[in-house]
């Protein structure tokens, strides 16, 4: 039937292909570049995992006749971090690494410092952060977005 309308209308579907896009000259010589240049292992960085580790949600369900319940909320609903995972070409799974929000310090000096020795973390933040880092072999990153 839609094939019959088509006809009628003289319309027809179309779909943009690229199989018989030609390349360009050098693009055999980029390829060969690359090769020599690239290392066996390729790297695989896909996975963005956020995970959300304190919620504070705005509503609650109580049954019918219930008092209000007051939720107490600093004006943010979550926070999360991102758990990155990465992989090689031969199917070697690599040591996981997260990062964590945090704000970075208003002092300059300071935050270069922190960005340096203690992955983007203040001083007070980074004792509790490299504890949880050495036992449980992970590497975290602090930057202000969490991402």
């Amino acid at each position: 039937m839609a094939e019959g309308l088509l006809q009628a209308t003289s319309h027809s579907f179309r779909a943009s292909t690229r199989q018989r896009q030609e390349s360009p000259e050098d693009s055999a010589t980029a390829v060969e570049e690359l090769d020599e240049t690239m290392e066996e292992t390729m790297y695989n960085l896909d996975v963005e995992t956020p995970i959300f580790f304190e919620y504070v949600p705005k509503r609650s369900l109580n049954s019918g006749g219930a008092l209000a319940v007051w939720v107490r909320s600093g004006g943010k609903c979550k926070e999360w971090m991102t758990c990155m995972l990465l992989s090689s070409s031969h199917g070697k799974k690599c040591t996981p690494f997260f990062v964590i929000e945090t704000r970075a310090s208003k002092v300059e000096a300071r935050d270069e410092q922190n960005r340096r020795l203690r992955h983007g973390f203040g001083k007070t933040r980074w004792k509790k952060i490299k504890v949880l880092q050495d036992s449980n072999d992970v590497q975290n990153y602090g930057n202000s977005t969490g991402w």
